[in-house]
């Protein structure tokens, strides 16, 4: 028999090898990044479908936007944003931009999220500390100045300045007595501060509780969407127990505003009797009167 004359077998290329396992490597890892983007997109959809079903996401973006606001006077919002959906179901974050209100408009700005989580329980990790803030140590103190004790304390400002003031009125405002501020000050005072619907010297624990005055009927739809089982979650962004909200909502009375005025608007406040205080929290030099 014959030999077989077999072909030679072609030394082992190394750098062909490495080259091939790193192109293996790389398509690996390219498809699992495709899948994990993938499965995010998935996981997010579902989730939104499911906080949509039983109007899950519209109340979140309620309690965490319109309620979080009526709960921090001291604050004016710079921007927000809901929903950003977790990829577990339930999961969502709503953007908070706000800035502190102070008398010359330069307070801190501040940007933070409320978080929706898998119970539905809703938080606000992050949230500054408010303490030291103008409107916040107004409610801390517990109770307004007399009239005397202010004009006392504009006579000691120079001329120059805004004030920014929490103004108490002696009867909380019906419609009626609504419409007799706006005749007597100009929509200003109503209308671009922050009216009070519960006492603005409330604790902390009891909840406070402001809504724009052209609004107050949106107030009323509000309030009557939440009952007690949302109770915790009311008390996270500030506000007070469901009922107690209702109550409000029943014939809703302006109890105070907290606006920016000047000191000449100030005294002539102090000098109506539909004013029962008004409480100066921060002053600020208004450069353009100088």
């Amino acid at each position: 028999m014959s030999d077989i004359d077999l072909p030679e077998v072609p030394a082992l290329d190394e750098r062909r090898i490495k080259w091939a396992r790193r192109r293996a490597v790389v398509r690996i890892g390219f498809a699992l990044v495709l899948w994990v983007v993938f499965g995010s997109v998935v996981l997010q959809v579902l989730n939104g479908v499911w906080l949509d079903l039983g109007d899950r996401q519209d109340r979140f973006g309620a309690l965490a936007g319109d309620g979080y606001g009526a709960a921090h006077p001291e604050l004016r919002v710079a921007g927000s944003g809901c929903c950003n959906l977790g990829l577990l179901p339930g999961r969502a974050s709503a953007l908070r931009e706000e800035q502190v209100w102070t008398a010359g408009g330069d307070g801190p700005n501040l940007r933070f999220n409320v978080r929706r989580q898998l119970d539905g329980d809703l938080s606000v990790p992050y949230q500054p500390a408010l303490d030291s803030v103008p409107l916040t140590r107004v409610a801390g103190s517990g109770s307004p100045p007399s009239k005397e004790a202010t004009r006392t304390l504009l006579d000691e400002l120079p001329p120059a300045v805004r004030l920014l003031a929490v103004v108490g009125f002696t009867d909380p405002l019906d419609e009626a007595n609504q419409t007799v501020v706006d005749e007597r000050y100009g929509e200003p005072l109503l209308f671009t501060g922050q009216p009070y619907l519960t006492d603005p010297y409330a604790s902390s624990e009891e909840g406070t509780v402001t809504w724009a005055a052209r609004e107050l009927d949106a107030f009323e739809d509000f309030a009557g969407r939440w009952n007690e089982d949302d109770d915790a979650n009311l008390r996270a962004v500030g506000l007070p127990p469901s009922e107690e909200l209702r109550a409000l909502a029943e014939e809703p009375r302006i109890r105070a505003v907290a606006t920016e005025l000047t000191p000449g608007e100030a005294r002539r406040l102090l000098d109506d009797d539909l004013v029962a205080s008004v409480h100066v929290a921060d002053v600020a030099f208004a450069v353009q009167g100088l």
